[in-house]
């Protein structure tokens, strides 16, 4: 129930566009002299919002972006994403038992190192459960038969296989042999894991890099189309900056992609946020809290996978981080928006000056390896 000029009435169920369409439009100098005059003699810059290395984003945004697609905030993956349980911290080899256990718990996928996968192959150990997606880190020229002696026939159709390199690893030889199995595994994904920085800017130029490269490997084999791109990002802390460096990832992948010229000759890429515990992380509870903030902010931008690493391998804690992505899909209800945060002019600010900033510094990296001035 509401008031309207005077009168109570039900507003009626309309899309946030729609309300958005409905209110008066302003340029950004109107908006300046309207503020000035409220502010009484303070200038607008003083209430930019920082969010470090030296990106300012100011309190009034326009829709858009140079050179990026209009609509950034509220990713075009929406809010479903897979529940994936990282078992790499247990440091050490599998068993089918601890695999079952996390896929009973309610994991929707898991996620190992390669090299945790060969006793199991060579044990003859089948797994018969049901998931969405097995992610297999670092992976090398047995993988692939390793992953045939421990995966029936019917599986390799129905969960999907994704292989992780690290940002810096061979990409090129790891999407060929995918490339050449892709008969015999119909879903399957070839994705690269960022190195964490402290900079949000440095990591997203360095993501910038990586994009380039799959975007490459992808156009150049027309037949590894049916290959997903994938690229897993680790979270910072900081709420708005966790927001602003998801959708920033977006941003510079339409831009390298073409979709902010084309939207349908745009290659799909699937953003998963990674969140790890620090060195400075005193207890596990701690950890909770943290992790827990990260992962709304992740999910809230749209990723497509959530991986949330244990405090440490304990049964508990693994359980624990399980248990938090329940948490926000069942309880909070993360899950049932398409597009939780639509409208976001601060995110989307914020992102396109990410973006912005880390095409500045790849530009500049490129142009001191040729020796020339970049463009300014």
């Amino acid at each position: 129930m509401l008031w309207v000029d005077g009168e109570r009435g039900y507003l009626a169920a309309v899309t946030f566009d729609e309300l958005l369409a409905g209110m008066p439009q302003q340029d950004q100098t109107t908006w300046a002299h309207q503020a000035a005059r409220e502010w009484r003699g303070r200038e607008p810059s003083d209430f930019d919002v920082v969010i470090g290395e030296g990106i300012r984003v100011p309190p009034y945004v326009a829709t858009g972006g140079p050179g990026f697609a209009s609509t950034v905030a509220g990713s075009d993956q929406g809010s479903t994403w897979t529940q994936l349980s990282d078992l790499r911290s247990l440091g050490r080899s599998l068993t089918v038992a601890e695999l079952m256990n996390e896929l009973e718990g309610g994991a929707q996928g898991i996620v190992v190192d390669a090299a945790q996968l060969r006793p199991l192959a060579g044990a003859g150990s089948r797994v018969r459960f049901d998931f969405l997606e097995l992610v297999v880190t670092d992976p090398g020229p047995e993988t692939w038969r390793d992953l045939e002696q421990i995966l029936p026939s019917e599986q390799r159709a129905q969960a999907k296989i994704s292989l992780w390199v690290r940002e810096g690893g061979a990409v090129p030889s790891v999407f060929r042999d995918a490339n050449h199995v892709r008969d015999a595994w119909p879903r399957l994904g070839v994705g690269v894991c960022i190195t964490p920085r402290a900079s949000s800017r440095t990591s997203a130029a360095a993501a910038l890099s990586v994009m380039r490269e799959l975007h490459g490997l992808s156009v150049s084999s027309g037949s590894a189309r049916g290959i997903d791109l994938s690229l897993c990002v680790s979270v910072p802390s900081d709420y708005l900056r966790a927001l602003a460096w998801v959708e920033a990832v977006d941003l510079l992948w339409r831009d390298v992609a073409g979709s902010a010229r084309d939207n349908d000759t745009a290659l799909p890429l699937r953003v998963y946020a990674g969140i790890e515990c620090t060195a400075e992380t005193p207890t596990p509870e701690a950890y909770l809290i943290d992790a827990t903030t990260r992962a709304v902010a992740a999910v809230s931008a749209g990723v497509a996978g959530l991986v949330v690493t244990p405090y440490s391998a304990h049964v508990d804690h693994r359980r624990q981080v399980r248990n938090l992505q329940h948490v926000l899909a069942l309880e909070a209800n993360l899950g049932g928006h398409g597009d939780a945060i639509a409208g976001a002019r601060l995110i989307e600010a914020a992102a396109y000056a990410l973006a912005e900033a880390a095409q500045e510094d790849a530009a500049a990296a490129t142009a001191a390896a040729s020796g020339r001035t970049p463009n300014t």
